[in-house]
């Protein structure tokens, strides 16, 4: 059947976005709030039925000129190098099983905007995505104009998926010079009749050597080089309610010789997952040289060493997203503490430590702690610690935080992956507490509630960083360092962290990944930053100001563990968690601060004078500048008298400019501080 059609002539693309999210979007990047742009030619490539597609049965096979082809090469060329679209494996399944699939991807020009793609497929976040192809320093690249998907339409919920993945068995050999070769088996139920086909994603130069069914015969498999999956075609039909099993047998190269031992640099991906939401249990075994020791996820049931390689052996029974590992010669210590969890700390004796403090104080005057190891092991457990208390039991059996040789870290199941720099040096700022307890909080956040779409992964990264600062700000007490914390983020996301940040004009929380583009880089600093800052907000709407209790955020943040837990959480889903703690509807907060953009600004005074009875009346003066008129926030304040007392209040503000009336004050105000706590994500101005 047709599956592809080039034209030539001259066409029209009308596109106007669906909500004020998207249209913020088009116009960051072209200038226009719609799109009404002709084009010449177009290349469409697709496995859905089109009604309105020329009838193709009176068509006759012959010669197709070359520049025909051409135009179609280049878009199939285009589509993988660029938007990492293997258009073979999105068209295979549904030839054949020959019934219409759900994909429909078009790639043309439109003069003054570019060279658009139009892609519409269930399998993804977007169910329509309209992409803008570029080249950047070289690199092919890609940004998203504008992504849509139905009202409730989420990707777990369209049926697409042939396959749920119940468990992986996986046996590795690593060898000396990095070279791994895995057995994977991959367990899975069908949840649709009929299917051949299965498409897997993994790291893009990992190599297939055999795939193997259930019966132990050869299957086919199809994948391009340095794509980021393969695909593969079954010898039968799926049966609904037969579980079966397929063996994948493949070269893991992704590991990286970082100084003289190979660690890995795919932490996510290394082996093949046919859905990264889709949470399995696992069986792993990894074979090394005996002077290296891996550590992975899970329980380790077995370790032993023969023939002078090591063998260990790993289960993980509590199903999870992914799993990863680490491997090296380490130092370790062992902190035990009623009714957590152990935490083992583990030091690389491969990273030079010795050399790298001597470098840094010579370049940067910073000096290395004498026990990194211990000082891990202590944040580790005591965040553990305060989580547990907060959000209940982890999970997992041991907790192992294992140095890594790169800058990032990454919270796994029971195993963390931190940066060689924290095991180095101790921040005065209070950054390597954070980054610490940040990705303990992953423990909870990301692998035991997850998460819906890119456009709910903000909730992730937000809560663990804010958890991390507020362990930070309770167990250090250091009122001057998390002000400068917050004072950061603050500046980050009204006026742009980094060389390529301009902060919240990037976009909201909402778009995700979408906020790296050619146009700034402000992932981070919208994801991570303003995210915390949108979870200090609701801190501080929940907090009780005469007890200075935060006992209410708490039971927010224990509530969506114990309705998320083991499930995925949408953006929606938390608004009306939080909705059911205020008592009240909180779209307005959503639409302001997770949907948009605008950051207020507050000018503020007052006026105090004495009544006849002795109390003082006191009128606030505000001005709310830089939003649109009908932004609202509640802002709280404190009235400082003498010999130390005080009185909270809070200011619902809800217009751009009003006066407020303070109830009779009994004494005099001293002075009166605006957004106390730096509760709102705003710049306050005393007049």
């Amino acid at each position: 059947r047709v599956q592809a059609a080039v034209f030539r002539g001259v066409g029209t693309f009308e596109y106007e976005a669906p909500d004020s999210v998207e249209r913020y979007q088009l116009h960051k990047f072209t200038g226009e709030d719609s799109l009404n742009h002709q084009f010449e030619s177009a290349c469409f490539v697709f496995n859905v039925e089109l009604d309105n597609l020329p009838d193709t049965l009176s068509l006759a096979r012959g010669e197709i000129d070359k520049d025909v082809w051409n135009r179609y090469w280049d878009a199939y060329d285009d589509a993988f190098e660029y938007v990492k679209v293997y258009l073979a494996n999105m068209l295979i399944p549904d030839l054949i099983v020959d019934r219409p699939g759900y994909d429909f991807y078009a790639d043309f020009d439109l003069k003054d905007v570019g060279h658009l793609v139009f892609f519409e497929s269930l399998s993804r976040d977007d169910h329509y995505s309209l992409l803008r192809l570029t080249r950047k320093a070289g690199s092919k690249i890609y940004d998203v104009l504008g992504g849509y998907s139905e009202s409730d339409d989420l990707v777990s919920q369209r049926g697409v998926h042939a396959i749920d993945v119940t468990s992986y068995e996986i046996e590795s050999v690593i060898e000396h010079n990095g070279e791994m070769i895995c057995n994977c088996r991959i367990i899975y139920n069908p949840l649709r009749w009929g299917d051949e086909f299965l498409y897997f994603n993994w790291y893009k130069d990992n190599e297939v050597i055999s795939i193997l069914d259930s019966n132990g015969d050869t299957l086919e498999y199809i994948g391009q080089k340095h794509e980021d999956g393969f695909g593969v075609k079954l010898a039968e039909p799926l049966e609904l309610g037969k579980p079966d099993h397929i063996d994948v047998r493949f070269k893991n190269k992704s590991l990286e010789n970082i100084w003289g031992v190979y660690y890995v640099k795919e932490q996510a991906y290394w082996y093949p997952q046919y859905d990264l939401n889709d949470r399995a249990t696992y069986r792993l075994v990894f074979d090394c040289p005996k002077n290296y020791q891996v550590l992975s996820c899970g329980t380790q049931v077995e370790s032993k060493v023969e023939d002078k390689r090591r063998i260990s052996r790993w289960v993980l029974d509590y199903p999870v997203d992914f799993v990863s590992f680490n491997i090296g010669d380490f130092d370790s210590e062992e902190v035990n503490v009623e009714n957590l969890p152990p935490v083992i700390s583990y030091l690389s004796k491969h990273i030079p430590h010795q050399e790298i403090a001597l470098y840094l104080a010579a370049t940067e005057g910073t000096l290395s702690s004498a026990d990194m190891i211990g000082q891990v092991a202590a944040d580790v457990t005591n965040s553990l610690a305060f989580y547990s208390s907060i959000l209940g039991p982890c999970p997992f059996d041991t907790i192992r935080a294992t140095e890594i040789p790169f800058s990032h870290g990454q919270g796994t199941p029971g195993l963390l992956l931190l940066s060689w720099a924290t095991y180095q040096t101790e921040s005065l700022s209070g950054s390597d507490v954070m980054f610490r307890a940040h990705e303990v909080s992953h423990l909870w956040w990301g692998n035991v509630v997850g998460w819906e779409s890119y456009r709910d992964y903000w909730i992730m990264e937000a809560l663990a960083d804010y958890c991390g600062f507020w362990f930070y700000q309770m167990s250090s007490k250091n009122d001057k360092n998390c002000d400068k914390i917050l004072e950061s983020f603050r500046k980050d996301v009204i006026s742009g962290g980094a060389a390529k940040s301009i902060g919240s004009r990037a976009g909201p929380p909402i778009i995700g990944s979408r906020l790296s583009s050619s146009d700034s880089d402000d992932y981070h600093v919208i994801v991570y930053e303003k995210g915390a800052y949108i979870f200090h907000m609701i801190r501080y709407m929940l907090h009780d100001y005469k007890t200075g209790s935060d006992d209410a955020f708490a039971a927010f943040l224990k509530d969506i563990v114990d309705t998320y837990g083991g499930k995925v959480i949408t953006t929606r889903g938390l608004q009306s968690l939080l909705e059911k703690h205020v008592g009240a509807e909180m779209g307005w907060f959503f639409d302001q601060w997770v949907y948009g953009t605008e950051i207020p600004e507050y000018n503020f005074s007052y006026d105090s004078e004495v009544r006849e009875d002795g109390k003082y009346a006191v009128v606030c003066h505000v001005k709310e500048e830089k939003v649109s008129d009908n932004f609202q926030m509640v802002v709280p304040i404190t009235v400082l008298f003498e010999d130390d007392r005080y009185i909270h209040f809070k200011l619902w503000i809800d217009q751009p400019e009003a006066d407020i009336d303070l109830p009779a004050l009994p004494f005099e105000p001293k002075r009166i501080v605006f957004n106390t706590y730096d509760a709102v994500l705003c710049k306050v101005n005393y007049k």
